[in-house]
């Protein structure tokens, strides 16, 4: 009313007091995957009413503000991320600051076996050992000893393997992620057993040369022949003496000594042929001599 009575009509203002605070999420949450994820970033503007009007992010691990990039699809995680937001309402109340980690481990591990495979003379200790680099880590060693093909089922690994005979040893790791390399394997031979060695022909009483092969012979499943040295001066050979790659010719009294040597080392018993020659044709003659 003014100051000579005049009086206005009544007018009425609404006022709604919103206390509320949005909350904002994200699906998935973090954690570690071993694929690439698409995050979709959620928002609710509160109990009371309201809308959400933006949720501000930032993918660096910087703390985001109202001047950060501002959310409108699913972001794409391809490497491990640190992704930081929180969302705005209609009057500007604003949600806590939300952190989620995401570690992408797209790499499986890789399992060396030390020693390799291959013949060795005597039994070994076999030690596998899981590497994976910057990704999550490795959890466990899957392992057969039979040539079966391992699963997650298979025997742990977790102290040296004792292989003391020809074994197929096929192994697989797994990391934190789930990732799983391809099946390894390595096979071992424990060749414990000395070849044997022999000479054809047999030395002996002979009228004219001999070429003499000698063949070693190893034992089954064992790492096969490596080497034969002999000498034909009667000394006593070893790995030192002459290789025999070809038939030795004999053609006066010899003593010939041999041993063969096999792929992982083991030595046959030293043999020994005596070969003797008579070239000269026998003479006969009459008692009493023909008469004249």
């Amino acid at each position: 009313m003014d100051a000579v009575g005049n009086t206005e009509a009544v007018k009425t203002a609404a006022y709604v007091i919103n206390t509320s605070i949005p909350t904002a999420s994200a699906t998935p949450a973090g954690g570690l995957y071993r694929t690439a994820q698409s995050v979709t970033l959620n928002c609710n503007p509160g109990a009371t009413g309201g809308t959400c009007v933006a949720i501000y992010y930032t993918t660096d691990g910087s703390t985001p503000s109202t001047s950060s990039a501002t959310y409108s699809s699913p972001i794409s995680v391809t490497v491990t991320t640190t992704l930081k937001f929180f969302a705005e309402n209609s009057v500007g109340n604003t949600s806590t600051l939300h952190t989620e980690t995401y570690r992408i481990d797209e790499a499986a591990p890789t399992t060396t076996a030390i020693p390799s495979g291959r013949a060795y003379k005597e039994a070994q200790s076999i030690t596998l050992t899981c590497e994976d680099g910057s990704g999550s880590g490795c959890t466990a060693t899957y392992y057969t000893l039979d040539g079966s093909t391992p699963t997650r089922s298979s025997s742990t690994y977790s102290t040296p393997l004792s292989i003391s005979a020809n074994t197929t040893l096929k192994f697989f790791s797994v990391d934190a992620a789930g990732n799983e390399e391809s099946v390894r394997t390595e096979s071992y031979v424990i060749d414990t057993v000395n070849p044997t060695v022999a000479a054809a022909p047999a030395g002996g009483l002979y009228n004219s040369a001999r070429d003499v092969t000698l063949t070693c012979t190893d034992n089954s499943g064992g790492s096969g022949c490596g080497s034969i040295h002999y000498t034909t001066d009667g000394s006593t050979p070893d790995t030192g003496s002459a290789t025999y790659t070809a038939p030795i010719s004999v053609s006066a009294d010899t003593t010939l000594k041999f041993v063969a040597v096999d792929n992982v080392g083991n030595v046959s018993t030293v043999r020994t042929e005596v070969y003797t020659f008579d070239t000269d044709a026998p003479t006969t003659t009459a008692t009493p001599a023909a008469a004249r």
